[in-house]
């Protein structure tokens, strides 16, 4: 409200600023009758504004006879008895006779409102009233006020269910506030259906339908704007809807003794969440997500089928209980080691086999740290002793490991890397959603490492892909047996799949043809990795993401840096996306700006960093017009396609869905970023971006972006402590 209005309004109710005259006190019964609200309650606070002449009185409201109004409500009123102002008193006890004006409450001293204590004549009035004076959209039951909207829930709950009441407004347990149900406990009702007008309580806070029959729940229960607490323990709900996370003010959610299988990805946005209970249920994984729950305190996901929790669940900073005993879970993760209001720990009677030494730092503040019947062999974390872990089978722990083929399994199109294994009498790193296939755990069949895996599995020779025959080079003979392979609709054999999409067709020719007639040369970093290449046009580019960490003088570039060092440098650096290892051999490192220019080096001898105008080349040879190719944000046609690759990688998308993916045998990945505002790691397996060597301007620099959503290719000046993959190409 503007000044100006505000004082217009005092104006309007006490005249021009002349002295307060009153005309003698209405009766009880006129005062009532020309009110627009008449309760009573204890005044809590009060600010004076003095430049334009009134008091903001805050008020507990106790009893309210006409009128509806909240438990807390702010009246008005003149500064001071000389314009009609009434004299509160902080911690007093009031019966105030009120009315409307521009939606504000304004009483006087020429009303009845009085202390509460003097006020017996009045309060005789307002009692013997038969209170059939309810506002439109109430109804009248024992001289009380309900709103319709809310009887009708209840009448409709009573209805589907055949719910036995003594009194339809208060089954189970119903508390009314001013009108409207604030609480609503039906537990052990037999209660199999809830009516989709639930959404009419929009003033409900505490529900509960727990030991019920419930096989669902209606999408209208994310239209309850007040709820807090919601709990659904012992039903047989399958599935939640999307639109349970609408409820943003929602603190508790307990829903064990279920049957649910997975939670909808909606639960990231309950921000107000402190307690999340799904014991007793059916569920195989955790959404990713769940990590944006940053308010939650007490995790329970015990007695479930999970085999993996979020490698970042240490972004839940507010934990303090984290329950997951009786589990499938096989990792433990690290970043549990920076949940430093962590009390109790329970991951008993899992399928663990190890234990990170991150746990010391939390192990003195736990309670409760519970990792017995599991698998945990040595050697353990510092911290911990035998009698700590509880009892172990360690039966396997000096087994020898068998080399198992994993060739032809499908474990799933997704970006988590499950760890190295054999496929077509190769080692290499497998990617899929799930250890587990058709009921088969394959999760201990899996190597740490492509040494481990090539020592064991005694693979000390590799096939190219496409050298179909084995002959060591790829020319005319390769693109005949492949043409056969296609003809004969032969088994699907990896080396024929030069694009790595899953099959072989007239692409794999394609590119088969431009690896003969522009052979890739070798390009080998100081560190001695040794990174796939291909020519495009005039050009020779790396196939892989650079995993150097060295520059080309031997200084070590620097890394390990927290979200918030990360965010301040001014000084070359990489990191691991979820400082996993394993990550780098697939996507390899993310890299700063300041690391492309470091006069030292990071490319290999022979080899730089692509400039802008370079990549612009390249997108023109693909197909791109010479003025997209000069603009910003969105450019071209299916050119982003045509530099992407592998698609086991990628989120399923018009990116990967294009026909021309993968051609170009540039094989972009999607190797996410690390944000340079907070330090997260990002949309691995969403999105990849790639440095160019050209500053904008002195904060930020091009570069290059592909998303799973979209077959262009994107053109940003990107904030120069962005964490990017880079490409080298050749001098």
């Amino acid at each position: 409200m503007s000044v100006f209005k505000k004082i217009i309004i005092v104006i309007s109710i006490f005249g021009f600023m002349f002295p307060c005259d009153c005309a003698p006190p209405p009766s009880p019964e006129d005062a009532y009758n020309s009110s627009d609200v008449v309760f009573s309650g204890q005044v809590t606070n009060i600010i004076e504004d003095w430049n334009n002449l009134f008091k903001e009185v805050s008020i507990d409201v106790y009893d309210v006879w006409k009128g509806t109004i909240q438990n807390q409500v702010i009246i008005l009123t003149g500064i001071d008895d000389g314009i009609c102002g009434y004299d509160f008193e902080i911690n007093e006890e009031y019966l105030i006779y009120g009315n409307y004006s521009d939606n504000f409450i304004w009483t006087n001293i020429c009303t009845r409102t009085n202390l509460l204590e003097n006020a017996e004549e009045d309060l005789d009035y307002l009692n013997s009233l038969n209170n059939t004076q309810c506002d439109s959209g109430y109804t009248e039951y024992e001289n009380e006020c309900y709103y319709n909207d809310d009887l009708n829930t209840l009448t409709m709950l009573i209805y589907l269910n055949d719910i036995e009441f003594e009194v339809f407004y208060d089954i189970g347990i119903t508390l009314w506030e001013n009108g409207h149900i604030n609480t609503l406990i039906l537990e052990g009702l037999s209660i199999h259906e809830i009516p989709n007008n639930i959404q009419n309580l929009d003033s409900l806070v505490h529900l509960s339908f727990s030991d019920n029959q419930l096989e669902n729940i209606p999408v209208e229960i994310g239209n309850l704007p007040s709820l807090e607490f919601l709990f659904l323990s012992n039903n047989q709900l399958h599935e939640l809807p999307e639109q349970i996370g609408n409820l943003i003010n929602l603190k508790f959610l307990h829903l064990p003794g279920n049957q649910l299988t997975e939670l909808p990805a909606s639960i990231s946005n309950l921000s107000s969440l402190q307690s999340f209970n799904v014991d007793n249920n059916l569920i195989i994984s955790m959404p990713p997500n769940l990590i944006y729950l940053n308010s939650l305190q007490y995790l329970y996901i015990a007695n479930n089928e999970i085999y993996q929790l979020p490698s970042d669940i240490g972004l839940l900073s507010e934990l303090k209980i984290l329950s997951a005993y009786t589990n499938n879970i096989s990792v433990f993760p690290e970043s549990i080691g920076n949940l430093f209001n962590l009390y109790h720990c329970d991951f008993t009677n899992n399928e663990l086999i190890t234990l990170p030494e991150t746990i010391c730092n939390i192990y003195g503040n736990l309670i409760v740290f519970n990792v017995g019947i599991n698998y945990i062999c040595p050697p353990y974390p510092s911290c911990l002793d035998v009698d700590a872990l509880g009892a172990q089978d360690t039966s396997s722990c000096n087994e020898d490991f068998e080399c198992f083929d994993f060739t032809g399994l499908d474990f799933g199109v997704c970006a988590m890397v499950l760890g190295v294994g054999l496929i077509n009498d190769e080692c290499n790193f497998i990617s899929g959603c799930d250890w587990i296939i058709d009921g088969i755990d394959y999760s201990d069949l899996f190597f740490d490492s492509m040494d481990e895996c090539e020592e064991v599995c005694d693979t000390d020779y590799q096939i190219d892909l496409g050298d179909l025959n084995d002959d060591g080079s790829l020319n005319i003979l390769d693109i005949i047996l492949m043409v056969g392979m296609i003809m004969d609709e032969e088994p699907y054999d990896q080396i024929a799949d030069l694009n790595q999409d899953g099959s072989i067709n007239i692409l794999d020719i394609i590119a088969l043809l431009n690896l003969i007639l522009n052979p890739a040369t070798s390009c080998e970093d100081i560190d001695g990795n040794v990174y796939e290449t291909v020519q495009i046009g005039e050009q020779v580019w790396m196939a892989e993401n650079l995993k150097v960490t060295h520059y080309n003088n031997g200084d070590a570039i620097l890394t390990g840096y927290s979200d918030v060092e990360w965010s301040w440098l001014d000084s070359g650096a990489y990191a691991v996306y979820d400082d996993h290892p394993a990550n780098v051999d697939i996507y390899g490192n993310l890299y700063n700006w300041y690391t492309v220019v470091d006069e030292r080096g990071i490319c290999a001898d022979g080899w730089h960093v692509p400039s802008d105008t370079e990549f612009m080349e390249l997108e023109m040879f693909l197909g791109m017009s010479e003025s997209e190719a000069n603009s910003t944000g969105s450019r071209g046609t299916n050119e982003g396609s045509k530099l992407a690759g592998r698609a086991d990688l990628w989120n399923s998308g018009s990116l990967e869905e294009n026909i021309e993916f993968g051609t170009s045998g540039f094989t972009g990945f999607p190797a996410g970023n690390r944000d340079y505002g907070n330090g997260n790691y990002n949309s691995m397996s969403f999105f990849g971006a790639f440095w160019s060597s050209t500053e904008s301007n002195s904060f930020t620099a091009w570069n290059r972006e592909l998303e799973y959503h979209s077959s262009i290719v994107y053109r940003f000046n990107a904030t120069k402590q962005f964490g990017f993959s880079i490409r080298c190409i050749q001098d």
